[in-house]
């Protein structure tokens, strides 16, 4: 069983926080402390998932000691701010320098949650996520998520994009190509890999990133304009393209996809939750598998 331990100085937000977080997140184990002293002193021998502490409790910035003490003695401990304080620049770029992280302003309860979410995901210790790809992955993948402006988000997706894929074993990221600054992103991938499965798929991989709204999802036109792109690409060297969406495609798209089944190239869609759940996996390849296959059953 997973355990969140909530620090927070006001008795009655924090027996609020606890009944909202323990209904959101049933069979978690979720823990109280109302003092940086007790949270420290109590706990930090206790196995610990993630810790949600206020910043300004009985002193000025206790929650930062918090989050000292818990990424030294147990750096696997996901540590997320959630706090009514300003939190001033210099204190907020050393919260991330000393691992926090997320950085959550209150009420935002529904944040807290959806952050929350990926750090219990995250929560693995057969997971290694202090390598700067991980890191990098992470720093993305928030910045997606809280990014205002179309240019922003773009250039997050790329970012994101070009670092996940480039996890993947004998994957090298030999090429990007960008169309616009918010409309379209090309990804090209050399595949090195030494697995069957992904070399019948021949040597180049294509991926391309729409940031599109919800609005607006990427349709046929999309589509064919893709599958143009990986059939001028030639033969066998390239027969694989994933499409990344976060915001999702239309049906008529994923018709398309189905139709492929009976060809030789295979276009896989990827949206949020695919995403999030290759960053969370810990055997990207398999996940990626798993979706191309599901993409060739149609």
């Amino acid at each position: 069983m997973k355990t969140i331990l909530l620090v927070e100085d006001e008795p009655m937000e924090l027996i609020q926080l606890k009944e909202f977080i323990s209904r959101r997140f049933p069979g978690v184990n979720v823990l109280t402390a109302e003092t940086r002293a007790l949270a420290v002193g109590k706990y930090l021998d206790s196995a610990i998932d993630v810790v949600v502490t206020d910043m300004r409790m009985e002193q000025h910035h206790a929650g930062f000691d918090v989050l000292l003490e818990f990424k030294k003695f147990y750096p696997g401990t996901h540590v997320i701010v959630y706090t009514g304080a300003v939190l001033e620049l210099p204190m907020a770029v050393l919260c991330v320098r000393s691992g926090c992280f997320d950085y959550i302003e209150k009420p935002n309860i529904e944040r807290l949650c959806a952050t929350l979410r990926m750090a219990l995901d995250l929560a693995d210790p057969f997971l290694d996520r202090d390598s700067l790809a991980e890191r990098l992955l992470l720093a993305d993948w928030h910045l997606l998520q809280s990014a205002e402006g179309r240019e922003r988000k773009g250039a997050a997706l790329e970012g994101l994009c070009s670092t996940l894929f480039a996890t993947v074993p004998g994957w090298r990221r030999i090429e990007t190509r960008v169309r616009t600054k918010t409309e379209e992103i090309d990804l090209v991938v050399l595949n090195e890999s030494a697995d069957e499965f992904w070399r019948k798929f021949g040597t180049v991989i294509l991926i391309e990133c729409k940031n599109w709204s919800r609005r607006k999802k990427p349709g046929r036109p999309e589509f064919d304009s893709f599958y143009q792109k990986i059939s001028r690409r030639g033969g066998a060297d390239c027969r694989l393209g994933f499409f990344v969406s976060p915001c999702g495609v239309t049906r008529s798209f994923e018709l398309e996809v189905g139709r492929l089944a009976k060809e030789s190239i295979v276009i896989v869609s990827i949206d949020a939750g695919s995403l999030w759940g290759l960053i969370s996996a810990s055997d990207r390849s398999d996940r990626l598998k798993r979706l191309a296959a599901a993409s060739v059953v149609g």
